[in-house]
């Protein structure tokens, strides 16, 4: 049987470059994005293929949206580096957020539920 890891990672790995070469996506801060979005998407546990390759597609877009803020805002210099870690913590924030969020009881509380 095929791993989910390798599935979600390969279709990443193909699709990165050729979007790069065809859009001209700057190809250090996408390889960085993926680098760090595949960390994390190797190390999810308990989901699916789908779901794994969702959370590879958004933490690509946004690990690579967000290597010039890092750039800015840090002592890392590198686009690949920075693009490495928006990959690799923006899911995984957005993923802690909502946990928390949903073992919270303010928010039940906000809005009548039980």
């Amino acid at each position: 049987m095929i791993d989910p890891n390798t599935t979600a990672v390969g279709v990443a790995t193909i699709s990165i470059p050729i979007g790069a070469a065809i859009i001209g996506l700057d190809a250090e801060r996408a390889i960085g994005a993926l680098a760090g979005a595949a960390v994390f998407v190797t190390s999810v546990r308990d989901v699916g293929v789908l779901q794994r390759i969702l959370y590879l597609f958004i933490s690509v877009v946004v690990g690579y949206s967000a290597t010039s803020e890092i750039i800015d805002n840090s002592f890392v210099e590198s686009k690949v580096i920075a693009g490495f870690i928006g990959g690799l913590i923006s899911v995984t924030l957005g993923v802690v957020i909502r946990e928390t969020i949903e073992k919270s009881d303010t928010l039940h509380k906000w809005f009548g539920r039980k």
